[in-house]
């Protein structure tokens, strides 16, 4: 069976920059799993696996214009060292992971 438009798709992935480090992967997780040709992937990363067969493995680069876009300076955040616990060494290239955490929407009381 090939990858192509309608089929649902279970990809094991690893993805790496271009000096070969790993920034993501699902080794020791579940696939991801997506509908092909229904955009919930990059159209470029859809694009390089359409037509592989099952089990088959590939290697591709995709163009930063094709995925998420150049490193743009005003979308870097500059977080205080507090923020990190103690123990955590931080070093130009870690990789560090966050969670999210639901936030609250705080109301400032109306004034009469």
């Amino acid at each position: 069976m090939r990858v192509k438009t309608g089929r649902v798709v279970l990809l094991d992935y690893m993805v790496r920059v271009g000096s070969g480090q790993v920034v993501e992967t699902s080794a020791g997780k579940s696939p991801i799993e997506y509908l092909h040709g229904a955009g919930q992937i990059l159209p470029a990363l859809e694009r390089a696996l359409e037509g592989l067969r099952e089990g088959e493995q590939a290697a591709f680069s995709i163009a930063a214009e094709d995925a998420y876009g150049e490193r743009k300076e005003d979308n870097v955040v500059s977080l205080p060292r507090a923020l990190f616990p103690g123990e955590v060494k931080l070093a130009k290239g870690l990789c560090l992971y966050a969670r999210a955490v639901a936030a609250r929407a705080i109301r400032s009381p109306s004034r009469k």
